[in-house]
């Protein structure tokens, strides 16, 4: 919410979309480049965030990555 700038609402409307609906992430604890950009382009696409951005963004990089 404080990363992206949005509300609670749409915060939990976003994570339902990605996570139980749409299993965008696989639950190894390493970020999946591939599957956290179609995320971001699905999220812009639907405009539940203001702007695609890259995807180092809205990571941690101290996480391993799965490329």
């Amino acid at each position: 919410m404080q990363r992206l700038k949005i509300d609670e609402a749409t915060a939990e409307r976003t994570y339902k979309f990605m996570v139980p609906e749409n299993k965008a992430f696989r639950g190894e604890g390493a970020i999946d480049v591939a599957g956290l950009i179609e995320m971001i382009r699905l999220l812009a696409a639907d405009q539940m965030i203001p702007k695609r951005e890259p995807w180092e963004t809205f990571v941690d990089p101290s996480f391993p990555t799965i490329k």
